[in-house]
């Protein structure tokens, strides 16, 4: 076998692997919706959260429902209204998705939502300000008079969830702090980062 030949096939075989790779990571990591797709498949293929433009309003904002549907079957049931955009999440197990709603530009709304009980979805921000203990942290957050944006970057895996936490103000500066929550009540601070 020639070089070429070696060459040609050692690149087929990269372009496969890297096709694979980013699309579990495309299915596993935030999708911007409307701005990158207007549809995001469960992990499975069971279910399918997606977009569907309302048109605008007669001030000229946006309306945006974000809905489900089980694949398959008819129907859907709407989740949210939106007047931007927003980021969407299966987990790898695809008994769940987060949500995170870019209402504003300094303002994130993040939830879970989980396939067998759609009508509860965990509001994301408020779980994690009663969670927190650390008093520095609490504090800074209090103190973000500047800009604070709370959101879920990843899932760390089906039963942990990744969440961000991005604050400025006159007296505490800029800093990220990352949690991992565990779906049910715990945040554990995985590190901080004071930005310059």
């Amino acid at each position: 076998m020639s070089f070429i030949q070696r060459l040609s096939k050692q690149i087929v075989f990269a372009t496969i692997v890297t096709l694979i790779a980013n699309s579990q990571v495309y299915a596993n990591g935030l999708a911007m919706i409307p701005e990158q797709v207007t549809k995001l498949k469960s992990p499975d293929g069971a279910h399918e959260v997606f977009d569907v433009n309302k048109g605008f309003s007669a001030d000229g904002e946006q309306n945006r429902e974000l809905c489900i549907r089980t694949l398959g079957r008819k129907g859907k049931r709407k989740l949210l209204t939106y007047h931007r955009c927003v980021d969407v999440s299966w987990s790898p197990d695809s008994s769940a998705f987060i949500v995170n709603d870019n209402a504003g530009s300094n303002l994130v709304v993040p939830h879970l939502y989980r396939v067998n009980d759609l009508s509860h979805p965990v509001d994301l921000s408020s779980g994690l300000m009663k969670a927190l203990h650390d008093k520095k942290d609490k504090f800074d957050i209090e103190q973000s008079d500047v800009f604070l944006l709370v959101y879920a970057s990843r899932w760390i895996n089906r039963n942990a969830l990744e969440l961000t936490v991005r604050g400025a103000g006159q007296k505490v500066g800029c800093f990220k702090i990352f949690y991992e929550w565990d779906l049910k009540s715990t945040f554990k601070k995985l590190k901080r980062v004071n930005d310059v």
